[in-house]
């Protein structure tokens, strides 16, 4: 009995790292795949980043995300991670949209009602949310052509707020700007300008027979 002290220690030291990685496992799974829209400015957490969504919480509107190679794990309200069944959709997501990752907007318009989101690029589309005037977005995508919303023509415009909504917006009334890094100051530089004197000012005015 005293020889099979060894055998048994021996296939004990042999198990323990099936165990560890049995254990390793057992975390987290992703339930889906996503790319943030809204991200950090940098770190693991950034926007454009592809996370693991781990929990989907209808009560609080929010997913849980893990990113590879980082213990934490984030929450983030729903309207700020475009979600996949897979990951190989949410790394092609990424990728188109890496030329919008330092594009901002802010509603400029003061007057009621409120500048709306829609959930479609169209304006007889469902309003899912309202931006107040100087409210920012993050701006994801935009239409490929222009379009006419009477008496205005411009881009649609794909944008997320910081509080979890997202849809589009008409381009008009969004003052739409890129900002390395932090948007804030860029953000109040053109807040304080006449945005009407500006279009003034960038107008040649001519007679009509000026054309001949």
């Amino acid at each position: 009995m005293e020889r099979a002290r060894p055998a048994k220690a021996a296939l004990g030291l042999a198990i323990l790292p099936l165990l560890l990685l049995a254990l390793a496992s057992c975390g987290p799974r992703a339930v889906a795949w996503g790319v943030l829209l809204w991200g950090d400015l940098a770190g693991p957490f950034a926007s454009g980043v592809v996370v693991a969504i781990t929990r989907d919480s209808e009560i609080s509107d929010t997913y849980l995300v893990a990113v590879k190679g980082e213990r934490e794990t984030r929450e983030f309200a729903k309207g700020r991670v475009r979600k996949f069944a897979k990951r190989a959709d949410a790394t092609a997501a990424a990728e188109t949209l890496k030329p919008w990752l330092a594009t901002w907007g802010f509603s400029r318009k003061e007057d009621p009602p409120p500048l709306p989101i829609r959930e479609k690029a169209d304006a007889a589309s469902k309003t899912v949310y309202r931006l107040r005037f100087g409210q920012l977005v993050k701006v994801v995508g935009r239409s490929a052509e222009r379009a006419e919303v009477k008496p205005y023509t411009d881009y649609w415009y794909e944008v997320a707020t910081e509080d979890g909504y997202g849809g589009w917006c008409f381009g008009h009334f969004l003052k739409v700007f890129t900002a390395e890094g932090e948007p804030a100051a860029e953000q109040e530089r053109l807040l304080a300008e006449d945005d009407t004197l500006a279009r003034i000012l960038g107008t040649a005015w001519r007679p009509d027979f000026f054309r001949k």
